[in-house]
């Protein structure tokens, strides 16, 4: 068995989206999930807080920015760096479920792995591979909306001295693309297979026999 060129590059782009994605922020300041974007009446600038999976980071109103301890599970409840109200926003219920992103990232990692190799038993692992990792980085993807849906909420309702909106940021949208990407490669697989199987048929026409499970995956 042959291995699936399509589904292998498709893996790989989706391994390393996925992989900055999980370092996030503090780390690559520019890759989080979501933003509080606030302006200050009568204040020039605008400052934002970013969230990214290990910690979240501020901006004021002057570009400086700093960042708060990494750590799983961190929480967000002040607008105070901006000279606002203070208001609960984000506890830390709801950064926890983030830590899919790196999960997600392993089992990415090992579906390219597997994909490299050529064996019958080993392609249908990377195909079982690669359709749990996108199951799994699509839940990331929907902790992803729930956070930015549940910020959104709240700074809306928040009654803050100021103008506050939510985006969400590039960290959330490689996340969307990952998960496209490893629906494509399970795809890219089934119908790698059906190929070559139309193809094989073509050439020659083997007695029949009895097929394991692996065998039977192979001839699809």
């Amino acid at each position: 068995m042959s291995r699936s060129i399509p589904a292998l590059v498709l893996i790989f782009i989706a391994l390393v989206l996925s992989f900055f994605v999980s370092i996030s922020l503090p780390f690559i300041l520019g890759i989080d999930i979501a933003r509080i974007n606030v302006e200050v009446p009568g204040l020039d600038g605008k400052g934002d807080v970013r969230l990214g999976i290990w910690s979240y980071c501020i901006y004021d109103l002057t570009g400086a920015h700093a960042c708060a301890p990494k750590g799983l599970g961190y929480s967000f409840e002040k607008f105070n760096a901006f000279n606002v109200n203070e208001s609960d926003v984000l506890s830390s219920a709801w950064t926890r479920g983030l830590i899919l992103h790196p999960i997600a990232t392993g089992f990415i990692f090992v579906a390219f792995v597997t994909s490299l190799l050529t064996s019958t038993l080993v392609n249908l692992v990377a195909f079982l591979a690669t359709l749990f990792a996108a199951f799994v980085t699509l839940i990331a993807f929907v902790i992803d909306i729930a956070l930015y849906v549940h910020i959104h909420t709240v700074v809306k309702d928040a009654h803050v001295d100021a103008v506050a909106n939510t985006d969400t940021a590039p960290g959330f949208w490689l996340s969307f693309v990952s998960v496209v990407l490893l629906i494509a490669a399970s795809v890219a697989f089934f119908f790698g297979r059906r190929g070559e199987r139309r193809s094989s048929q073509s050439t020659s026409y083997p007695l029949q026999s009895s097929k394991s499970w692996a065998e039977k995956f192979a001839s699809m």
